[in-house]
């Protein structure tokens, strides 16, 4: 196996982790409190969307917020994250081959 495809391996798994990782992240820490007059909130350890719930005056002109450098830096951690997870398992199975 080349260098290359060698590459292309550990990108793709660490694709898999990043993706799976920003998922369950997203869904384990979602805050849905807007049918008790709350804010719905996405986003660890930065909340990137919020929907503002409940009655409230004045009325906001738009009801759900959208931060982008918030996203940004909860893909940045997260990438991370992913990253030493991926290194952690290819040193576990290095390790236990030898």
């Amino acid at each position: 196996m080349n260098i290359n495809m060698k590459l292309i391996v550990l990108c793709r798994r660490s694709i898999i982790i990043f993706i799976l990782l920003f998922i369950v992240v997203s869904i384990v820490t979602l805050e849905i409190k807007s049918p008790y007059d709350g804010n719905d909130l996405v986003g660890f350890p930065f909340r990137f969307y919020e929907f503002l719930g409940g009655k409230r005056t004045p009325v906001p002109l738009t009801r759900s917020i959208f931060n982008y450098l918030n996203l940004v830096n909860d893909i940045v951690v997260i990438g991370i994250t992913s990253i030493v997870i991926d290194n952690l398992i290819r040193r576990l199975k290095k390790k236990n081959t030898m």
